[in-house]
């Protein structure tokens, strides 16, 4: 009976072993970058956002591909309301994985922040269109439909695709009477 269960648990803890070797060879510093980008990540959600921008900062140092950890630095720049440079680590973000909507729907926001609007357009439309369910991208390209175009109609018709697909804020929207 023993013997059924430790051989099993012994392949895979070879198997796990094995993996994490071959991962480690192939990318020496994927533990460290990792640690770097999650030390940000809480440090982030922590209201820390300097620090984090640090840790995100020596994450991409280790690995220059790394999408998320450019997506999170810019993030913690517009929550600084740095724009610019969040704009700018978003735009690297869709150099490395162009077919990723989240980068063109959080710059959108960041040109909008700037009223740069015809480029906030079209990065809420980019993402749309690679992922019709982005709830987000609708919610935002509905805030600048409604407040910068006045395109009230466009605007609530964006807010009833983004509450529908789960976006609260939209919700809000609604309750407050925005749009019908």
């Amino acid at each position: 009976m023993q013997n059924k269960i430790i051989k099993p648990l012994f392949i895979f803890v070879l198997i796990v072993a094995m993996l994490i070797g071959f991962s480690i060879w192939k990318r020496p510093n994927l533990l460290v970058e990792k640690y770097y980008y999650y030390s940000g990540y809480f440090k982030q959600r922590g209201k820390k956002l300097t620090d984090a921008i640090e840790d995100y900062d020596k994450a991409i140092q280790l690995n220059k591909n790394y999408q998320t950890a450019y997506i999170s630095r810019g993030s913690a720049y517009m929550d600084l309301k740095k724009y610019k440079q969040a704009i700018l680590d978003y735009t690297t973000a869709i150099q490395i994985n162009p077919t990723n909507p989240e980068p063109y729907a959080y710059r959108g926001r960041g040109y909008y922040e700037i009223n740069e609007i015809n480029k906030s357009i079209l990065d809420f439309n980019n993402a749309i269109k690679l992922d019709e369910k982005f709830g987000y991208a609708y919610l935002n390209r509905a805030l600048v439909r409604y407040t910068k175009l006045k395109d009230y109609a466009g605007g609530c018709a964006d807010l009833k695709i983004a509450s529908d697909l789960g976006e609260s804020e939209a919700d809000d929207y609604f309750k407050e009477g925005i749009c019908d």
